[in-house]
Protein backbone atom coordinates (compact mmCIF):
# COMPACT_ATOMS: atom_id res chain seq x y z
CA UNK A 1 0.00 0.00 0.00
CA UNK A 2 1.42 3.36 -0.91
CA UNK A 3 1.82 6.24 1.37
CA UNK A 4 -1.67 8.16 0.13
CA UNK A 5 -3.66 5.16 0.60
CA UNK A 6 -2.44 4.30 3.64
CA UNK A 7 -2.87 7.56 4.83
CA UNK A 8 -6.28 7.49 4.12
CA UNK A 9 -7.03 3.77 5.42
CA UNK A 10 -5.86 5.09 8.39
CA UNK A 11 -7.64 8.47 8.53
CA UNK A 12 -10.72 7.62 6.80
CA UNK A 13 -13.08 7.60 10.09
CA UNK A 14 -12.29 10.35 11.55
CA UNK A 15 -10.86 12.85 8.57
CA UNK A 16 -14.78 14.67 8.83
CA UNK A 17 -15.09 15.24 12.45
CA UNK A 18 -10.68 15.93 12.63
CA UNK A 19 -12.19 19.48 9.82
CA UNK A 20 -14.92 19.81 12.44
CA UNK A 21 -12.64 20.10 15.14
CA UNK A 22 -9.66 22.46 13.47
CA UNK A 23 -12.65 24.51 12.20
CA UNK A 24 -12.22 23.51 8.67
CA UNK A 25 -15.40 21.90 8.23
CA UNK A 26 -16.63 25.24 5.75
CA UNK A 27 -14.51 26.13 2.82
CA UNK A 28 -16.40 27.94 1.60
CA UNK A 29 -13.93 30.87 0.35
CA UNK A 30 -12.09 27.85 -1.75
CA UNK A 31 -14.82 26.50 -3.43
CA UNK A 32 -16.06 29.83 -4.18
CA UNK A 33 -12.95 30.39 -6.23
CA UNK A 34 -12.60 26.89 -7.87
CA UNK A 35 -16.08 27.14 -8.87
CA UNK A 36 -15.46 30.81 -10.59
CA UNK A 37 -12.18 28.83 -12.15
CA UNK A 38 -14.39 25.80 -13.30
CA UNK A 39 -16.30 28.06 -16.42
CA UNK A 40 -19.10 25.29 -15.73
CA UNK A 41 -17.07 22.18 -15.44
CA UNK A 42 -16.70 19.47 -15.87
CA UNK A 43 -13.49 19.10 -13.35
CA UNK A 44 -11.42 16.95 -11.76
CA UNK A 45 -10.30 16.53 -8.09
CA UNK A 46 -6.75 14.69 -7.30
CA UNK A 47 -7.47 13.03 -3.81
CA UNK A 48 -11.17 13.54 -3.63
CA UNK A 49 -10.98 12.37 -0.71
CA UNK A 50 -14.75 12.57 1.29
CA UNK A 51 -15.74 14.89 -0.91
CA UNK A 52 -15.34 18.13 1.10
CA UNK A 53 -14.76 19.95 -2.02
CA UNK A 54 -16.00 17.97 -4.64
CA UNK A 55 -19.82 17.95 -2.97
CA UNK A 56 -20.06 21.94 -2.51
CA UNK A 57 -19.48 21.84 -6.03
CA UNK A 58 -21.94 19.18 -7.78
CA UNK A 59 -24.41 21.01 -5.46
CA UNK A 60 -23.15 23.97 -7.61
CA UNK A 61 -24.45 22.29 -10.62
CA UNK A 62 -21.07 21.24 -11.80
CA UNK A 63 -19.89 17.53 -12.81
CA UNK A 64 -17.02 16.65 -10.72
CA UNK A 65 -14.93 14.07 -11.47
CA UNK A 66 -12.06 12.85 -8.51
CA UNK A 67 -9.17 10.42 -8.54
CA UNK A 68 -8.38 8.94 -4.55
CA UNK A 69 -5.66 6.38 -3.87
CA UNK A 70 -8.06 5.09 -0.85
CA UNK A 71 -11.04 2.97 -0.92
CA UNK A 72 -12.33 3.51 2.60
CA UNK A 73 -12.28 7.45 2.14
CA UNK A 74 -14.55 6.77 -0.94
CA UNK A 75 -16.62 4.53 0.96
CA UNK A 76 -17.25 8.03 3.11
CA UNK A 77 -18.23 10.05 0.09
CA UNK A 78 -20.40 7.60 -1.32
CA UNK A 79 -22.28 7.29 2.46
CA UNK A 80 -23.21 11.02 1.81
CA UNK A 81 -26.13 13.01 0.08
CA UNK A 82 -25.02 13.61 -3.27
CA UNK A 83 -21.64 11.61 -2.58
CA UNK A 84 -22.83 9.17 -6.03
CA UNK A 85 -22.79 11.77 -8.42
CA UNK A 86 -19.07 12.25 -7.71
CA UNK A 87 -17.20 9.70 -10.30
CA UNK A 88 -14.31 8.66 -8.86
CA UNK A 89 -10.88 6.53 -10.23
CA UNK A 90 -9.26 4.70 -8.19
CA UNK A 91 -5.28 4.90 -7.95
CA UNK A 92 -3.04 7.23 -7.61
CA UNK A 93 -2.75 10.42 -8.64
CA UNK A 94 0.30 10.71 -10.34
CA UNK A 95 -0.30 7.58 -12.35
CA UNK A 96 -3.76 6.81 -12.90
CA UNK A 97 -5.14 7.57 -16.47
CA UNK A 98 -8.44 9.53 -16.52
CA UNK A 99 -11.27 9.68 -18.91
CA UNK A 100 -11.61 13.13 -20.66
CA UNK A 101 -9.96 17.06 -20.49
CA UNK A 102 -11.01 19.53 -17.62
CA UNK A 103 -11.09 22.63 -17.88
CA UNK A 104 -10.17 22.61 -14.38
CA UNK A 105 -8.15 20.67 -12.49
CA UNK A 106 -7.11 21.30 -8.76
CA UNK A 107 -5.40 19.24 -5.71
CA UNK A 108 -6.01 21.50 -2.44
CA UNK A 109 -5.10 21.01 1.27
CA UNK A 110 -1.37 20.06 1.05
CA UNK A 111 -3.02 16.94 -0.76
CA UNK A 112 -0.03 17.13 -3.55
CA UNK A 113 2.77 16.33 -0.42
CA UNK A 114 0.86 13.17 0.09
CA UNK A 115 2.62 12.12 -2.53
CA UNK A 116 5.95 10.60 -1.22
CA UNK A 117 8.92 12.17 -2.85
CA UNK A 118 9.51 15.20 -5.67
CA UNK A 119 9.95 12.74 -8.72
CA UNK A 120 6.21 11.21 -8.16
CA UNK A 121 4.71 15.14 -7.41
CA UNK A 122 6.53 16.24 -10.60
CA UNK A 123 4.74 12.95 -12.56
CA UNK A 124 1.43 14.07 -11.33
CA UNK A 125 2.01 17.62 -12.73
CA UNK A 126 2.90 15.97 -16.22
CA UNK A 127 -0.32 13.33 -15.25
CA UNK A 128 -2.34 16.55 -14.78
CA UNK A 129 -1.04 17.86 -17.72
CA UNK A 130 -2.06 15.44 -20.09
CA UNK A 131 -6.14 16.01 -18.82
CA UNK A 132 -6.37 19.72 -18.95
CA UNK A 133 -8.14 21.22 -22.26
CA UNK A 134 -6.36 23.95 -24.14
CA UNK A 135 -7.50 26.49 -22.01
CA UNK A 136 -7.56 24.37 -18.76
CA UNK A 137 -6.08 25.54 -15.55
CA UNK A 138 -4.43 23.50 -12.74
CA UNK A 139 -4.82 25.00 -9.03
CA UNK A 140 -2.80 23.79 -6.33
CA UNK A 141 -2.43 24.95 -2.85
CA UNK A 142 -0.37 24.19 -0.07
CA UNK A 143 1.34 25.36 2.95
CA UNK A 144 4.97 27.76 2.86
CA UNK A 145 6.92 25.71 5.89
CA UNK A 146 8.59 28.66 8.32
CA UNK A 147 12.41 27.57 8.49
CA UNK A 148 14.02 26.61 11.45
CA UNK A 149 11.40 24.44 13.48
CA UNK A 150 12.00 20.74 14.25
CA UNK A 151 9.67 19.65 16.65
CA UNK A 152 6.03 20.77 17.84
CA UNK A 153 3.91 19.43 20.46
CA UNK A 154 0.50 20.21 20.88
CA UNK A 155 -2.50 18.91 22.89
CA UNK A 156 -6.25 20.05 21.64
CA UNK A 157 -9.37 19.47 24.21
CA UNK A 158 -12.44 19.26 21.34
CA UNK A 159 -16.17 19.52 21.45
CA UNK A 160 -17.79 16.01 22.93
CA UNK A 161 -14.81 15.12 25.29
CA UNK A 162 -12.45 14.12 22.39
CA UNK A 163 -8.79 15.12 23.30
CA UNK A 164 -5.96 15.27 20.98
CA UNK A 165 -2.19 14.97 21.04
CA UNK A 166 0.22 15.27 18.11
CA UNK A 167 3.59 15.37 17.93
CA UNK A 168 4.98 17.14 14.78
CA UNK A 169 8.41 16.57 13.58
CA UNK A 170 10.13 18.78 10.77
CA UNK A 171 13.35 17.56 8.51
CA UNK A 172 13.83 20.20 6.48
CA UNK A 173 16.84 18.99 4.92
CA UNK A 174 14.81 16.03 3.20
CA UNK A 175 11.48 18.94 2.81
CA UNK A 176 9.53 15.78 5.20
CA UNK A 177 6.84 16.58 8.11
CA UNK A 178 5.75 13.42 10.14
CA UNK A 179 2.80 13.70 12.53
CA UNK A 180 2.16 11.38 14.97
CA UNK A 181 -1.19 11.80 16.75
CA UNK A 182 -3.07 9.92 19.45
CA UNK A 183 -6.63 11.08 19.62
CA UNK A 184 -8.98 9.93 22.64
CA UNK A 185 -12.79 10.16 21.92
CA UNK A 186 -15.52 7.91 24.14
CA UNK A 187 -12.81 5.82 25.91
CA UNK A 188 -11.07 4.54 22.55
CA UNK A 189 -7.18 5.40 21.56
CA UNK A 190 -6.91 5.78 18.41
CA UNK A 191 -3.37 6.12 16.82
CA UNK A 192 -3.00 8.21 13.04
CA UNK A 193 0.51 8.91 11.75
CA UNK A 194 0.76 11.34 8.72
CA UNK A 195 3.69 11.83 6.00
CA UNK A 196 3.85 15.01 4.62
CA UNK A 197 6.82 15.65 1.24
CA UNK A 198 6.45 19.72 0.90
CA UNK A 199 7.18 21.48 -1.91
CA UNK A 200 8.19 24.86 -2.05
CA UNK A 201 6.12 27.06 -4.39
CA UNK A 202 9.66 27.77 -6.64
CA UNK A 203 9.52 23.84 -7.21
CA UNK A 204 6.16 23.73 -7.89
CA UNK A 205 6.68 26.49 -10.65
CA UNK A 206 9.90 23.95 -11.90
CA UNK A 207 7.38 20.96 -12.12
CA UNK A 208 4.91 22.69 -14.42
CA UNK A 209 7.62 23.96 -16.34
CA UNK A 210 8.43 20.38 -17.31
CA UNK A 211 4.78 19.62 -17.83
CA UNK A 212 4.48 22.11 -20.16
CA UNK A 213 2.46 24.87 -18.04
CA UNK A 214 3.32 27.94 -16.67
CA UNK A 215 2.38 29.67 -13.28
CA UNK A 216 -0.20 32.47 -14.04
CA UNK A 217 -1.49 33.45 -10.42
CA UNK A 218 -0.14 32.92 -6.63
CA UNK A 219 -2.30 33.79 -3.83
CA UNK A 220 -1.43 33.80 -0.62
CA UNK A 221 -4.87 32.57 0.53
CA UNK A 222 -8.17 31.26 -0.01
CA UNK A 223 -9.92 34.85 -0.89
CA UNK A 224 -7.55 37.28 -3.12
CA UNK A 225 -4.86 37.98 -0.37
CA UNK A 226 -1.17 38.80 -1.96
CA UNK A 227 1.62 35.97 -2.32
CA UNK A 228 4.24 37.80 0.13
CA UNK A 229 7.33 36.92 1.97
CA UNK A 230 5.38 36.48 4.64
CA UNK A 231 2.54 33.98 3.57
CA UNK A 232 2.37 30.84 5.23
CA UNK A 233 0.00 28.94 2.39
CA UNK A 234 -0.48 29.55 -1.29
CA UNK A 235 -3.15 28.79 -4.07
CA UNK A 236 -1.11 28.41 -7.46
CA UNK A 237 -3.16 28.51 -10.62
CA UNK A 238 -0.95 27.00 -13.37
CA UNK A 239 -2.08 27.13 -17.63
CA UNK A 240 -0.41 25.70 -20.08
CA UNK A 241 2.76 27.40 -21.25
Amino acid sequence: MDVASAYGEEWAGVYDDWLAWHDEAEPEPLVELLAALARGGPVLELGVGTGRFALPMVRRGIAVRGIEASPAMVQRLRAKPDGDRVRVFLGDMAEVAVLGRFPLIFCVTNTLFCLPDAASQARCFRNTALHLTDDGLFVVEGVVMARGWTTHVEDTDAPGGVHIHTDTRHDEAAQVITTETVLTRDGEVHRLAARYRYAWPEELDAFAGAAGLRLRERRGDWGAGPFTAQTRRHVSIYERA
